[in-house]
């Protein structure tokens, strides 16, 4: 993965600095990858309280996640169009001392928490695909449970201007072996969380994994555009 920091600026000298740190994180049982991040100084550029040191922490925000060779391949033919992709993602579940747990990472792009989360290669099953994106990810060794939803996810612009949309496939799995780890450079911490303590994610995440604790055998057809919500269940 590369690091990269891109800015506009007109009559502004951009000195670029690098640094390499190990980050060191509070969160029990969580666990994290040493990062490199990028410090811009920017020279005539308003300094803040603390300085150029101020300005270098609040750049470093924007990372180039690696990206299948199929969609850069694809990419080189129909540009920014829009891609119908398939991905899969997993609630994956342990006993813990107090309870459920369910297992997290951190995405290094945008500091959000997420489950588990991968594109599916051509030619590979769903299933197949999100444990291997468990193993990678986390080091992590589960089993499907079953499929709990199918969702239409909606549309999705790029900074860079690709456009995508997502049929996703939602897993509740179980763990079976190996202590959560850093398994590549798509996230920066991972580790497992009490179902009743959850960091902060995005709504639809959050429903996600809510919807994999409270799923039946049924199986749930949804779409990011229903509009009262409602889902469609069948049996497979």
């Amino acid at each position: 993965m590369v690091t990269v920091h891109v800015f506009w600026f007109r009559k502004c000298r951009i000195d670029v600095a690098w640094y390499t740190r190990k980050i060191r994180w509070q969160l029990p049982g969580v666990v994290a990858a040493p990062a490199r991040i990028t410090g811009i100084a920017i020279a005539n550029a308003p300094r803040g309280r603390r300085g150029s040191a101020t300005t270098a922490h609040s750049a470093a925000s924007l990372t180039v996640m690696a990206t299948p060779q199929f969609i850069v391949d694809l990419r080189r033919h129909i540009g920014h169009d829009p891609l119908w992709l398939s991905g899969s993602s997993a609630v994956v579940l342990r006993q813990g001392p107090r309870g459920p747990q369910v297992l997290l990472v951190k995405r290094a792009d945008t500091g959000a928490w997420t489950p588990v989360c991968g594109i599916i290669e051509p030619g590979e099953r769903p299933d197949e695909a999100i444990l291997r994106e468990i193993r990678e990810e986390t080091g992590v060794t589960a089993e499907i449970v079953r499929l709990v939803r199918v969702n239409v996810a909606a549309p999705i612009t790029y900074p860079n201007g690709d456009r995508c949309q997502f049929l996703d496939h939602d897993f509740l799995c179980r763990w079976i072996s190996g202590q959560p780890r850093v398994g590549d450079d798509e996230s920066s911490q991972t580790g497992f969380f009490d179902v009743d303590d959850l960091p902060e994610m995005a709504p639809r995440h959050r429903r996600r994994i809510e919807t994999a604790l409270h799923s039946s055998d049924h199986v749930i057809f949804s779409s990011d555009g229903d509009d009262d919500g409602a889902l469609r269940e069948e049996t497979p």
